[in-house]
């Protein structure tokens, strides 16, 4: 959950962006996008440029949800996954160093580099492409922007379950600012951000901001950390009313050993196994993967899945698996074979865990304004480089030969805006071009050696865009918008096998070769085109009520697997675009003179196509994770946001959502005679895999029921300022964190408890006091089904208890 010292607490960053946190848009529209603070102390007007112009949140149509940068700040809201505890709906998770949005079911297992994010996350209007490089943005916020439900006209590609926007703070002309802030608390957290203004003569104006957070793990070896440094410069020119220009470059380092996969289960038969050969299953729910206290388990695992083999020095062809077994480690195998797992034990399975990403990004953006006509170029540039290695039984290495991952992305939009009483309309260009090279290194679980995967992916995407507000009456405006996107993708690589010499598939293409040896090539070429629309009707019942209709479509890119499928000849395997079309019919209210706010949305979506990962075989025979299609699903549901402000004191926010979701038709082959163990799903065997049907069951990572809670009492002190005292609630029902559908894969339902104590004696200076997560309850983010060990579930959590001190002050 979260907390804030200014009138908000977990749940109530939605407060804080509600009812007391002023908000603005870009510099060239701060004059019209400062919130409207009622004189009666109500709820105030909250602007926001969601769709691409200033706008009230209360004349919107679009479901969004907004949090301040004071409330996200005071919150301790310093990664992606933080967000989650703001509002409902919103699952957020981590895939070792890759983050990982869920919307409404509607999400990305984001773990590797060929996978596209479902919700666009962009930082000042600059589309951040690898999940990764969203890590390290969120300090000097001025709000971030939530949007749920497909963004296809105004967002494009990558927008199906819908946006993320980070709107940072800019810099002011005239004015010499600062604010400085400080953090301390439990796993021996230390941090310290700060921002400063600085004008450079009346039309010239520059900001710097920094952030350093040093955190200690919440799991076994330190795992579950965070640890990085950010730093931005933006300078700021406006030498007439009618043109400005902004310049932005920033850096972020993160480090430190990154996230843990903690055991979640096993299936029953496997259990039922391990009782009996006496190994008990980890009391310790934040038992990490890679704790050397989980061997037994997974010595127990091999046996009961067969993975013995002979234990003598034998050609390959004579061992049962067809992997050369590692000699001495006979674990629960019969006498005279050993079992082909190593436990987790040593300097490799710790000090070799870590995070070490860099992202440097430069943007620029230029407006210029003539009548009701305001042009934008938005130019940037985004690099990435991610080096990091997670050890959960499988290994899993982004820099095998010392060469981080990289990706190197340019961007361009460039859209004419106009805006009179009776029109607002917005139409533009977009061209985004993306050059990707990866040496991965998956070692073969707990086997000697590994699989290294080298590549290179290409994207170049362009669309053209535009989007009118037409107003019929003073009360009536039609919505129309469309976008057609064209994506141009490439792929071609190999994979290589990492093994001794008597090692792998007996037959195959590396059986009895030196150490290293290709075993695959690929590479591909395809054009991913769609077209995505929207259409609407609002309706002003009053002048504080709005109703509004509207239908619009979304959708993910398609790509390429790196490896190529059997009966292919060097032609890697692709998956197609997924398609979200979303009704949503809502009501925007006020009552009480301001005191009263609510906001009513329902929803229905159809999901077509959705990008889901299982484990197949490549075109040599080996197992392979792969993204597929996964046909159709309904999503629906109803969501409702209450803010109440019965004194100028008080402050109370209630959010809800009610979420139901269910696959149509969702029928995929899976690679492995073993594909039954790992599912609850129907499973028909079948030449050359197994038919795995999961028709009827919900989508990943979506509760049924979610929602926030809070309130906030301010004690005014006569001659001492005040002190803000808030408890806030997060709570969600149970839902299944992968698509096995299986008992491990479910996560329990759960309420969280934060409190927040802040003393401000003045205007400038701030102290306070939090506990998030008082309770201690386990909230699951995400998890994955391992796949050489199949029935083993491992599965990412949120924070536990943590508690703190901290101050801030500005200038």
């Amino acid at each position: 959950m979260t907390r804030f010292h200014h009138g908000g607490a977990s749940a109530l960053c939605i407060a804080a962006a509600l009812m007391s946190l002023p908000l603005s848009a870009s510099a060239a529209e701060a004059g019209a996008a400062e919130a409207d603070q009622p004189a009666n102390g109500g709820v105030p007007d909250i602007v926001v440029t969601a769709q691409r112009r200033s706008e009230s949140v209360q004349r919107s149509s679009v479901a969004i949800q907004v949090f301040s940068g004071e409330a996200l700040r005071s919150a301790g809201v310093n990664q992606a996954r933080d967000i989650s505890k703001l509002t409902p709906g919103v699952v957020i998770g981590q895939g070792g160093a890759a983050t990982q949005i869920y919307i409404r079911g509607v999400g990305d297992f984001t773990s590797t580099p060929i996978t596209n994010p479902a919700v666009a996350t962009n930082v000042d209007g600059v589309y951040v492409a690898r999940s990764q490089a969203i890590e390290g943005n969120f300090f000097d916020l001025e709000r971030i922007e939530v949007l749920k439900g497909p963004q296809g006209t105004l967002y494009g590609r990558n927008a199906s379950g819908g946006a993320v926007n980070l709107i940072t703070a800019k810099p002011k002309l005239g004015e010499t600012s600062g604010n400085v802030a400080f953090e301390g608390g439990n796993y021996d957290l230390v941090k310290a951000e700060g921002a400063v203004n600085l004008p450079l003569g009346s039309t010239v104006a520059v900001r710097g901001a920094f952030q350093i957070v040093h955190r200690n793990g919440y799991s076994y070896g330190g795992t579950d950390d965070d640890k990085h440094e950010s730093v931005r410069l933006q300078l700021y020119w406006e030498p007439s009313a009618n043109f400005n220009l902004r310049l932005s470059g920033d850096y972020s380092h993160i480090g430190g050993m990154g996230s843990a996969a903690v055991f979640k289960g096993v299936a029953p038969s496997i259990a039922a196994t391990l009782a009996k050969l006496g190994v008990a299953l980890p009391s310790d729910p934040r038992a990490n993967g890679t704790d050397p206290s989980l061997s037994a388990i997974y010595y127990g695992m091999a046996a009961a899945l067969n993975r013995c083999a002979p234990n003598a020095n034998l050609a390959l062809a004579a061992t049962s698996a067809g992997v050369s077994p590692i000699v001495g480690q006979q674990g629960f195998c019969p006498a005279g074979t050993s079992s082909l797992y190593s436990p987790p034990s040593g300097s490799y399975f710790g000090t070799n865990l870590h995070v070490n990403n860099r992202f440097l990004n430069f943007s620029g953006e230029a407006n210029w304004k003539t009548g009701s006509v305001t042009v934008t170029v938005l130019p940037a540039y985004r690099r990435t480089r991610n080096d990091y290695r997670n050890n959960i039984i499988f290994t899993f290495d982004s820099a095998p030969f010392g060469k981080p991952e990289a990706s190197d992305a340019a961007s361009l939009e460039a859209r004419v805006a106009y805006d009179d009483s009776r029109l607002k309309a917005v139409a533009g260009f977009y061209l985004f071009d993306e050059r990707q090279t990866i040496a991965t290194r998956a070692d073969a679980g707990l086997v000697a050696g590994g699989n290294v995967t080298l590549y290179h992916l290409g994207t170049t995407a362009y669309a053209g865009f535009g989007q009118a507000t037409f107003s019929v009456t003073p009360e009536l405006r039609l919505i129309a918008g469309l976008r057609y996107s064209v994506d141009h993708k490439t792929i071609e690589g190999q994979g290589l096998v990492q093994y001794p010499a008597t090692v792998f598939f007996p037959g195959g293409p590396c059986f009895g070769a030196a150490a290293i040896c290709p075993r695959d090539s690929f590479s591909n070429v395809r054009n991913f085109r769609r077209a995505s629309y929207k259409v609407g009707i609002e309706y002003d019942l009053g002048p504080q009520n709005m109703v509004y209709v509207t239908y619009a479509t979304g959708h993910k890119s398609g790509g390429f697997n790196p490896f190529s499928l059997p009966g292919t000849v060097n032609t890697a395997s692709f998956y197609n675009p997924e398609q979200v079309g979303a009704l949503e019919v809502g009501s925007r209210n006020r009552f009480a003179g301001g005191r009263i706010q609510l906001n009513l949305e329902g929803f229905y979506w159809k999901y077509k196509d959705a990008q889901e990962f299982i484990t197949t075989l490549n075109r040599v025979g080996g197992a392979a994770n792969a993204l597929t299609n996964a046909g159709r699903a309904t999503v629906y549901g109803l969501d409702a946001q209450l803010a109440l402000r019965p004194t100028s004191n008080d402050s109370l926010q209630i959010g809800g959502e009610y979420l139901h979701t269910k696959f149509d038709s969702f029928v995929y082959p899976a690679g492995g005679a073993v594909a039954g163990l790992t599912t609850a799903c129907g499973v028909t065997p079948a030449t050359p895999f197994p038919i795995i049907d999961c028709s009827g069951r919900p989508l990943p990572r979506a509760p049924k029921f979610s929602g926030t809670a809070s309130y906030t009492h301010t004690f005014q002190l006569a001659g001492a300022g005040r002190i803000d005292a808030t408890v806030a609630t997060q709570f969600s029902s149970s839902r299944y964190l992968t698509i096995d559908f299986t008992d491990a894969s479910r996560a329990r339902g759960f309420a969280t408890l934060d409190a927040n104590l802040t003393w401000a004696p003045n205007d400038t200076f701030k102290v306070y006091a939090f506990g998030r997560n008082i309770t201690n309850r386990l909230v699951y983010t995400g998890a994955f089904t391992q796949p050489l060990l199949p029935s083993l579930t491992l599965a990412t959590l949120g924070a536990p208890r943590t508690y703190g001190l901290g101050l801030s002050a500005k200038f």
